[in-house]
């Protein structure tokens, strides 16, 4: 099942900057009429490099609600993981997880699930594993990782697990490859899959460092 992905150009630059520039865009959205929506990612959007919540943009994200307008997290992390930086916002502000995988309202229901096909993935890891490719796997709110993740700057609580190939028992939320090496395999290899599944490699396919399927 083909999933649709959608990426936020430039805000990754931005927060290298030294933080992040959602007051600076929508401090004063609610006044001047021109927005009805506003999604926001968590990691180098909302969180800086310090992983930190600035209270300006809380104060700014909250200014857009009492306006009127719609605001939505829209994020690579899963709903556990998400849940902290939106609780320090509001109680209810809907989510879009693991990269467009599964969509939460604001009470924290299921309004879509777009998970990967469990035969599509098992195939997935099973080669990963045997080109010693790593992975991160999103499975409800369980992390999996097939090799350590230490390196991996965004890395989040999880479970290493070499041999997931043969114990995934349900289809995952996302599967995610960091390293341009490991991309660059996956881009060789697993591109034939698209419309089963869909890659979406960032920053892009000639420099490719992560890619999400």
């Amino acid at each position: 099942m083909s999933r649709a992905r959608r990426a936020a150009a430039g805000a990754r630059p931005a927060a290298q900057r030294g933080g992040s520039t959602v007051s600076n865009h929508f401090g004063t959205a609610g006044s001047n009429g021109r927005f009805r929506l506003v999604a926001l990612d968590i990691d180098d959007t909302l969180l800086g490099p310090d992983k930190q919540l600035s209270p300006r943009d809380v104060a700014a994200v909250r200014r857009c609600r009492e306006a009127g307008i719609e605001v939505i997290l829209a994020t690579g992390r899963t709903r556990q993981t998400a849940l902290p930086v939106a609780r320090a916002i509001a109680d209810d502000l809907p989510m879009i997880c693991t990269t467009g995988g599964v969509t939460y309202d604001g009470a924290g229901r299921v309004l879509r699930r777009l998970p990967v096909p469990l035969a599509v993935a098992q195939f997935i890891l099973g080669e990963m594993r045997a080109a010693g490719v790593r992975a991160r796997v999103d499975a409800g709110d369980v992390i999996y990782y097939t090799k350590d993740p230490s390196d991996n700057a965004y890395v989040l609580p999880g479970v290493v697990d070499p041999d997931l190939a043969d114990r995934l028992a349900a289809p995952p939320d996302q599967i995610i490859i960091w390293g341009e090496a490991e991309c660059r395999w996956v881009i060789r290899h697993c591109s034939y899959l698209d419309g089963a599944v869909q890659l979406l490699v960032l920053p892009s396919y000639d420099d490719p460092q992560v890619i999400h399927i």
